[in-house]
């Protein structure tokens, strides 16, 4: 079989549901290594692979610097080091990025593999222009970029902003293989039945996910507080964790919980727990469509969503979503809630089956890997 090498760099997550998609997938075409930057082994990764699948982990420490062009530098020493994992035998090189440097790994040894590029974020485009350097280190980064992109053999994106961005800069047609659900995830969120709810006097709000900047999710904390009818659980730890825990503990908050976090296997569970599910996404990540989203929406639960851009979009195909822009609009959606049932919807977890299963999005463009 022919040998295809997938160069990532996070452990957990939306890349990794995505990428060991893939590699199940690819697995009965291509005999599959995937080459991981991590800070440590992962049990759950061998359980989410097929057993063909070989996995092979490049440690690092970790530590990633505020300082933005720290970050780059680092990114870049790391890149080298996956690099070492080059044999030059490797018949595709599949390389799945936010991380930038790692557009440029498949040109550091001479090879003659053919290149994929899975490109899941444009992060450079989240530099603030306003900024004299910042504005400097976005066209430095997007100049290179436009370079090293077309080189690629097939370039992959998960929305139409980032497939009108590779048009436009780096003039090559990309493929759409849009962020989802793996199926097996899938069948395990999918409600019962859809039975009414019943009335509840404290009703539980849950997020499940990175608890990180892009997420604020310490906005929605400051208004919660205030309803006592609600409880708000955060499942997941992230760059903003810290903040949050310290802000509930000066604050004395009663009524926000903070549950760090938990197994892939406890996913389902805490979802079941509650009655509605709440996400948000910074204005400045406008481009993005986190793949919770269709954790959620498969549910069936009542959202509550604020955020703008693309994944708004997205979420317009669907029922049982209540969006906010300012306080006054989620004191109406809080109000609404506290005076009646969460219903659940009758479509949403059909949507998301018939249109967002990584593996048949994945089905639908072998061709990309097998031509």
């Amino acid at each position: 079989m022919k040998q295809l090498k997938i160069f990532i760099t996070y452990e957990k997550g939306a890349t990794i549901n995505r990428i060991f998609a893939y590699a199940n997938v690819l697995s009965e075409y291509f005999s599959i290594q995937i080459i991981m930057l991590t800070t440590e082994e992962h049990t759950m990764h061998r359980e989410m692979l097929n057993s063909s699948v070989k996995l092979d982990y490049v440690f690092w420490n970790g530590r990633v610097s505020d300082n933005f062009i720290i970050r780059f530098i680092r990114e870049f020493a790391l890149v080298h080091k996956l690099s070492k994992r080059l044999s030059g035998a490797e018949d595709i090189i599949f390389v799945s990025i936010p991380f930038y440097a790692l557009i440029f790994l498949p040109f550091w040894k001479k090879n003659k593999a053919k290149k994929i590029l899975d490109i899941r974020d444009l992060n450079w485009e989240y530099l603030e222009s306003k900024n004299f350097v910042y504005k400097f280190a976005k066209s430095i980064l997007s100049f290179f970029a436009k370079q090293f992109i077309p080189k690629y053999k097939a370039v992959i994106v998960t929305n139409s902003f980032e497939a009108d961005w590779v048009k436009v800069n780096a003039k090559i047609q990309p493929v759409v293989i849009p962020n989802g659900i793996s199926e097996v995830h899938y069948l395990k969120l999918c409600p019962d039945d859809n039975s009414k709810p019943e009335m509840k006097s404290i009703k539980v709000i849950s997020y499940i996910g990175n608890v990180g900047i892009a997420q604020n999710l310490l906005r929605f904390i400051k208004i919660i507080r205030n309803y006592p009818e609600y409880e708000f659980r955060i499942i997941g730890h992230g760059n903003d964790y810290k903040r949050i825990e310290s802000y509930l503990s000066a604050n004395k908050v009663t009524n926000v919980f903070l549950e760090g976090q938990i197994s892939f296997q406890q996913i389902p569970l805490k979802y079941g727990e509650a009655d509605i599910l709440f996400a948000q996404l910074d204005p400045n990540f406008k481009t993005a469509v986190p793949s919770k989203i269709f954790e959620m929406l498969t549910t069936n639960k009542p959202i509550i969503y604020s955020g703008e851009g693309i994944a708004i979009d997205v979420l317009k195909k669907f029922d049982n979503v209540y969006y906010f822009k300012t306080n006054k609009d989620l004191a109406d959606i809080l109000r609404y809630f506290n005076q009646n049932n969460c219903r659940l919807s009758e479509i949403n977890n059909i949507l998301v089956g018939n249109e967002y299963i990584r593996e048949k999005s994945i089905m639908k463009n072998l061709q990309i890997f097998t031509s």
